[in-house]
């Protein structure tokens, strides 16, 4: 999209960017005005759409289907767990990994914590090597996992308690819900997540999730702490798992995306 060509492909000359984002929102305005339908993923980008006219406008968020975790279910108790937390997905200092971790050793310093916590992706071995070098110093137990392929995403997250999403407080955070929220949910995780308008619009009233102030380690522990109280009560982790099973799946809205179609090609 237009903002981020401007905003994060900068090995491309401002100029050209500049003028590339200028093209592409013009396109995407007359694609508004012509096009028989606009599919979008968050709230953000339709309301851009149905803004500039667009009158088939059809919002699909990235919900996971039933058939990709229907393993999963029906989960073991708390004592079966590996991880207590994890994070999913791509990994970068903007996506708030290093916060991560150092919550990690406050929770190891203030509350005695010794559990396990996972990377489950690659973070690059820059990042990796710093990453791991935090965990060290602050003595807790951290896997990297590397790249997984998506058919063993259900089971790597089903070996943890709770799933967190730290990320930082960057307009890019600000439009897209972040696609590991819906599959935390799937495997039956409680969720700590930083407290931005595309998360609070899914977690706010979630009885599993906790939402902390972004960029603070500090308030990154208080939010994993809590959700582990939260998450003991409800080992299997059937709150979380039955939005997902009722709501937070595409298979869901299947039925609205065929009439979807239909009115694009009358």
């Amino acid at each position: 999209m237009p903002t981020s060509l401007l905003e994060h492909k900068t090995e491309i000359p401002l100029l050209f960017r500049y003028g590339l984002a200028k093209s592409t929102l013009l396109m995407e305005y007359w694609g508004a005005k012509v096009f028989g339908g606009i599919s979008v993923s968050d709230h953000w980008l339709e309301e851009k759409y149905r803004k500039w006219g667009a009158k088939n406008c059809f919002l699909f968020p990235n919900f996971p289907r039933l058939e990709d975790f229907s393993g999963v279910g029906g989960l073991d108790e708390i004592s079966a767990k590996e991880a207590d937390f994890c994070i999913l997905g791509s990994m970068s200092r903007r996506t708030g990994v290093i916060e991560f971790v150092e919550a990690l050793g406050i929770l190891k310093r203030e509350v005695g914590w010794t559990g396990k916590a996972r990377l489950i992706g690659d973070p690059g071995s820059e990042l990796g090597s710093e990453l791991a070098s935090i965990a060290r110093a602050a003595n807790v137990d951290l896997e990297i996992t590397g790249r997984v392929p998506y058919r063993r995403v259900p089971a790597e997250l089903s070996a943890c308690k709770v799933g967190v999403i730290p990320l930082k407080d960057m307009k890019k955070f600000h439009r897209n819900p972040a696609t590991k929220m819906f599959e935390y949910a799937a495997a039956g995780l409680y969720i700590v997540a930083s407290d931005l308008p595309p998360q609070r619009r899914y977690l706010d009233q979630a009885e599993f999730a906790v939402l902390v102030k972004p960029d603070s380690a500090v308030d990154l522990a208080a939010g994993m702490k809590k959700a582990m109280i939260l998450q003991a009560a409800d080992a299997a982790g059937s709150l979380p798992r039955s939005r997902f099973v009722e709501d937070w799946n595409a298979d869901s809205l299947y039925s609205d995306l065929i009439a979807y179609y239909g009115r694009g090609i009358a």
